[in-house]
């Protein structure tokens, strides 16, 4: 499954469809949204530093417009 980060410029939906180009290089896509989730990490940055870090997980359900593709595996 395609995935990445949302550039700072980016809108959500633009990202679904570069990073799914760049992946998969299936161009012809739509997309509707399954499920936005935001949580937060804290994690060891340093030995004696912990980091807090944010993060959105946006999942959506994804359909070609004009082919049908075959997924290996």
């Amino acid at each position: 499954m395609p995935g990445g980060t949302i550039e700072f410029w980016e809108e959500p939906y633009e990202t679904l469809q570069r990073e799914f180009l760049e992946e998969t290089g299936i161009a012809d896509i739509e997309g509707t949204l399954k499920i936005a989730k935001s949580y937060t990490i804290i994690y060891p940055y340093k030995e004696d530093q912990l980091e807090e870090m944010h993060h959105i997980r946006i999942i959506y359900n994804v359909r070609s417009l004009h082919k049908n593709y075959e997924l290996d595996g």
